[in-house]
């Protein structure tokens, strides 16, 4: 569940990210949802039911985000370290 919610949340990030918005067509997000839990293996039912179920754990829902967030951060720290070095060889 972990990283099909990470994946999720970068998925909504190119969605609303302007380089995206600004393009003359527009992306069906159903369909890249759906690609999304595909990649994972499982259907957007599956998905669902799954959501459903956590939100009925909250604590465990709660260590899934507290996961979910850990994981993002990496990645937005390895990005960030990438665009630093990538502007000190540029220097």
């Amino acid at each position: 569940m972990v990283n099909i919610i990470t994946d999720m949340h970068l998925g909504d990030a190119i969605l609303i990210s302007p380089s995206v918005q600004q393009k003359p067509y527009k992306i069906n997000s159903e369909k890249f949802y759906n690609q999304i839990v595909g990649k994972h293996n499982i259907n957007k039912k599956t998905f669902e039911e799954n959501i459903k179920y956590y939100s009925k754990d909250t604590a465990q829902f709660k260590k899934i985000y507290e996961d979910v967030i850990q994981r993002l951060s990496l990645l937005e720290g390895n990005v960030m370290n990438s665009d630093t070095s990538k502007l000190r060889k540029n220097k």
